[in-house]
C-alpha cells in the first residue's frame, strides 16, 4: 500500500491531495486527466434509486459540477436528492475540497470536514484527485459516483420516479446515441481541451493542445 501525507486539522489526520502535475503528466509533458473512479450506477443490484439517501455536492468553479446541478434542479429532484456547494480552505497543504458552507465546516448528513473523507471511506486505497461532482450515499457515509460524464444521465433516467410534474426529457432516448457522441467529443476537444493548456509542462505539448482546442471551436463555429 501507498505512503501518504497527512495533514491536521482540528484534530482530524486529512490525507494531502494528489495534483494534476503529479501524476497526470507523460513523459512528453501532455496532461491526461485521470480517469473516474466510481462510476457504478444505480438502480437494481446496483446503488439503489432511494430519495433521502444521496446529496449532491458541487464547486462553483467547477463546468461539469454546473452541470450537475442544474439538471438537478431542472428535473425538480431537490426533494429527493441534497445538495451542498463547497470550496477548498486556505491550508498549507493541498487538502481538496470542504464543507465551507456547513457550521463549523462539518457536513452533518455525514459528519465529515473533507470530501476526500467520503472517498476514502469508499475505497481507502484510492490514489486519485477528489473531485466534484461527487454524489454520496450519506446513509453509509461514503461516495458512490464521480462520474462527472453520466452522472446527469443517471439523474435523467434512473431516477425519474423523483422527477417533478412536467419535468423537461433533458436526455430524449431517440437522441441519446447523438448526445453521448457529442458529449464525448466536447469533452476530449472542447471541456478538457482548456486543461490540457493549462496543466501541459511543456511547450511542444502546449502548442499541440492550443492548436487542438482552437481547431475545434472553429469546427463548432462552423
Amino acid at each position: 500500500m501507498a505512503e501518504h501525507e497527512y495533514y491536521e486539522v482540528n484534530g482530524r489526520q486529512i490525507r494531502v491531495r494528489p495534483t494534476e502535475s503529479g501524476q497526470e503528466i507523460d513523459e512528453y509533458g501532455n496532461f491526461h486527466r485521470q480517469p473516474n473512479h466510481f462510476t457504478k450506477g444505480f438502480g437494481e443490484g446496483e446503488n439503489p434509486v432511494e430519495a433521502d439517501r444521496y446529496i449532491l455536492f458541487w464547486g462553483k468553479g467547477c463546468n461539469w459540477s454546473n452541470r450537475a446541478s442544474i439538471a438537478r434542479e431542472l428535473l425538480g429532484l431537490d426533494k429527493a436528492i441534497k445538495v451542498e456547494i463547497v470550496d477548498w480552505g486556505d491550508y498549507e497543504k493541498p487538502l481538496g475540497w470542504e464543507f465551507v458552507n456547513s457550521p463549523n465546516h462539518i457536513n452533518k448528513e455525514t459528519g465529515a470536514q473533507f470530501l476526500s473523507e467520503l472517498y476514502y471511506n469508499a475505497d481507502d486505497d484510492y490514489e486519485g484527485r477528489t473531485t466534484v461532482p461527487a454524489l454520496v450515499d450519506y446513509k453509509e457515509k461514503k461516495v458512490v459516483n464521480n462520474d462527472y460524464h453520466r452522472l446527469t444521465n443517471y439523474f435523467e433516467v434512473d431516477f425519474k420516479p423523483f422527477h417533478k410534474k412536467n419535468a423537461p426529457d433533458l436526455y430524449p432516448e431517440k437522441l441519446r446515441k447523438d448526445i453521448d457522441e457529442m458529449n464525448d467529443w466536447l469533452f476530449d476537444n472542447i471541456n478538457n481541451g482548456v486543461y490540457k493548456t493549462t496543466f501541459c509542462r511543456s511547450k511542444e505539448a502546449y502548442w499541440d493542445a492550443y492548436n487542438s482546442f482552437y481547431a475545434a471551436m472553429n469546427l463548432l463555429e462552423e
